[in-house]
């Protein structure tokens, strides 16, 4: 892994929305696709090559943090990532939904997408992005006035669509045995985890540049095995 790269990554995304720092995270790890080619990869495509990342970064094992809402409870747990991928199907340029005298047709939201909400579209701009609704005489409707009947409809055909853009974990407290669920945020976990390496490994530069006065770049160049035995040392 290029830690120049990655360390750029986070560097640009402390500033950046979520969707923006996942898309900057897979740009820097994977050269060969642009910021623009990541950002129209539909949310649960997105996701799959996160976790992916994730494994390659930081190994095949998550140490989650939940808190219990019923007894407020802090529980630990440890899961596989692999038991986070979910089966999808392939993606469709669009899709269709007719409910209610209305024919809908709709793409899967990708990043892009979620980015326009998070700069403060709102609902409002995510339909008018992915949705084109008409009656079935052909008269055109506004997405924004699709009854709530008929938008519960539209995001089950797209969660259906694209599974692995929702994904519930569902927990139990050993203390009250609450059972609950809680929906998983790659973007959020990989961005926490690249934060607290970035910070390890500015401290490692810190630390060799006065005890060895090695640069960044020689500090980057070593492998994490060998930057390990050199902090053990400076401790010794």
């Amino acid at each position: 892994m290029d830690s120049t790269a990655l360390l750029s990554a986070w560097e640009e995304g402390v500033a950046r929305s979520a969707p923006d720092r996942a898309l900057l995270l897979l740009a820097a790890t994977h050269p060969d696709y642009s910021f623009d080619a990541w950002s129209r990869l539909p949310i649960g495509q997105r996701d799959a090559w996160l976790l992916s990342l994730r494994e390659r970064l930081f190994g095949p094992q998550l140490d989650l943090v939940a808190t219990c809402p019923g007894c407020r409870e802090k529980l630990e747990m440890q899961m596989n990532v692999a038991d986070l991928r979910v089966p999808s199907p392939a993606v469709e340029p669009s899709y269709e939904l007719e409910q209610d005298g209305l024919r809908i047709q709709f793409r899967l939201p990708t990043s892009a997408d979620l980015a326009a909400v998070t700069a403060g579209g709102g609902l409002e701009v995510l339909l008018a992005r992915c949705v084109e609704a008409r009656t079935v005489e052909g008269q055109r409707v506004e997405p924004e006035t699709l009854s709530p009947a008929i938008l519960e409809a539209l995001d089950a055909r797209m969660e259906a669509a694209d599974p692995q853009a929702v994904v519930e974990v569902a927990l139990e407290c050993p203390g009250c045995e609450h059972n609950w669920t809680v929906r998983f945020d790659i973007v959020a976990v990989l961005w926490s985890e690249v934060e607290a390496w970035a910070a390890g490994l500015l401290r490692d530069v810190q630390s060799f540049a006065s005890a060895y006065g090695w640069t960044e770049r020689d500090v980057f160049a070593l492998s994490p095995l060998r930057r390990k035995i050199y902090r053990e040392m400076i401790v010794a």
